[in-house]
């Protein structure tokens, strides 16, 4: 790792003694100190531990949300340029000032770095940012059905989060829940102590925008990360912009719907080396971990963090790449299973005269089966080579409405399918599949056949959508 990205300078530093820095430390050493009591005398409080997979007995990331803290307490706060102090110790102390945790077998020392800024900087990144237990404050845009869920899995493990939305319901939810709610983008940076992590939830229409927004409140060092599903060349272009003003851009692709919250996210990231570093505690926070009930047998090739459920894929535009290819894939997944349980349900509606039919069917009766669709769904469910999460979720939507009444076929497209479909053409990549699965999405707003209402129901069930959604 190049730590020279990782250098502040004697301004920066100074920015530590700034007031701001001052409230912000103390409130964060105040809350630490409370749980940590809490934990002691044995108090349950929001942040649920972390289940252990009986198999490996590794510590999984499935979170539990209403429980006792079984786990170490948070023992250390860290950003590229704060250290964890004692409250009332100025950061320019010259000895090596120790915050003690009530004893007992969950307590731990928290040390302040050296004072050379090289071997800090190397301290903070190498050694803190690679525990399990290393927290960070972070500010999250965008509180939808995927932002709101990853700010709850922050939360729990102990994060300190900062959210804005322009939905003042949704804002209200996280409030309550425990997040710092900031009315304005503003607001929300003044809220944050340099240097600043924003992570935008928002659509790829928005971003620009929000960015726009954001921008002039940025100071060096700062990160912006886009969760959302942008174009890799838009992303590749504002990470060089941020960059000439010192602020780092990472992408992020991120899968897992709904269901985020409790089994975790599948995280695609892109970026320069420092910055995604420097992320790693909530990367580990969101990704399921190899604990996960949904997490297959890591092979012999798998990278500790894919493993885990997180990767690095390379620079800025990386992460939306893989997304988008990602995305693709599930366009054909869907449309696939759509075209085999369709076929299965009209089995029982053969609409051949017998001359039509071929040499070996005796009668028009040869194929007419009355398929149980739900049972089947189940049935493959268990063992056979196409079972998968979609074909669950197809299970699951079968189950509650065999003829899929709730869903009105017409499947909407989000655009990762038609960029990749572009650049398929611009790469001279065949994808037949992909552009059938694409087109036929086009089709279905026209034509709500029981196949397309079927893509509806599994859409709606990775991404809470919702029946007859035209998004």
């Amino acid at each position: 790792m190049d730590l020279s990205a990782l250098q502040t300078g004697s301004a920066q530093l100074e920015q530590l003694h700034t007031k701001r820095y001052a409230e912000s430390l103390n409130k964060q050493i105040g809350q630490l100190v409370e749980k940590s009591h809490q934990m002691a005398s044995g108090q349950p409080i929001a942040n649920g531990p972390r289940e252990v997979d009986k198999m490996s007995g590794r510590q999984s990331n499935k979170i539990s949300l209403i429980a006792p803290v079984a786990k170490t307490p948070i023992n250390c706060y860290v950003q590229l340029t704060s250290e964890v102090l004692s409250v009332g110790v100025s950061p320019r102390a010259k000895h090596e000032p120790v915050v003690s945790l009530p004893s007992g077998p969950t307590t731990r020392e928290l040390r302040v770095a050296d004072t050379d800024p090289q071997a800090r900087l190397e301290r903070l990144t190498l050694d803190c940012y690679a525990k399990d237990d290393c927290v960070m404050q972070i500010g999250i845009i965008g509180l939808g059905r995927m932002g709101g869920n990853m700010a709850q899995r922050l939360m729990a493990a102990g994060h300190d989060v900062v959210v804005h939305d322009g939905d003042a319901e949704a804002l209200g939810r996280l409030a309550a829940l425990g997040a710092e709610p900031a009315r304005t983008p503003d607001e929300l940076v003044g809220h944050l102590t340099v240097p600043r992590v924003i992570w935008l939830m928002v659509p790829a229409t928005a971003v620009a925008n929000v960015i726009d927004t954001l921008s002039p409140l940025l100071d060096t060092d700062d990160i912006l990360v886009d969760g959302g599903n942008s174009h890799h060349r838009d992303t590749r272009y504002r990470a060089k912009s941020l960059a000439e003003k010192g602020v780092a851009f990472v992408d992020v692709g991120v899968s897992g719907g709904i269901w985020g919250l409790e089994q975790g996210y599948c995280l695609m990231i892109g970026g320069a080396d420092a910055p995604v570093a420097r992320l790693a505690p909530l990367f580990r926070t969101l990704a399921p971990g190899r604990g996960s009930t949904m997490a297959p047998v890591p092979l012999g090739n798998d990278s500790d963090t894919a493993a885990e459920g997180y990767l690095h894929c390379g620079p800025a535009g990386a992460g939306h790449y893989v997304k988008m290819a990602h995305n693709a894939i599930e366009y054909v997944l869907m449309a696939a299973y759509a075209e085999g349980f369709e076929l299965l349900r009209n089995a029982g509606h053969d609409r051949q005269s017998p001359d039509e039919l071929p040499a070996s069917c005796d009668s028009p009766e040869a194929v007419d089966y009355d398929f149980d669709v739900a049972e089947i769904a189940q049935l493959w469910r268990q063992g056979s080579v196409i079972r998968s999460w979609l074909l669950d979720l197809t299970g699951e939507a079968l189950a509650v409405d065999p003829a899929l009444i709730a869903h009105d076929g017409r499947v909407a497209d989000s655009g990762e399918g038609r960029w990749a479909l572009q650049t398929a053409i611009a790469t001279e990549t065949a994808a037949p599949l992909l552009a059938q699965a694409l087109f036929q999405r086009f089709t279905s707003r026209d034509q709500a056949r029981y196949g397309n209402r079927l893509l509806s129901a599994m859409r709606d069930g990775f991404g809470g959508h919702g029946p007859s959604s035209r998004r």
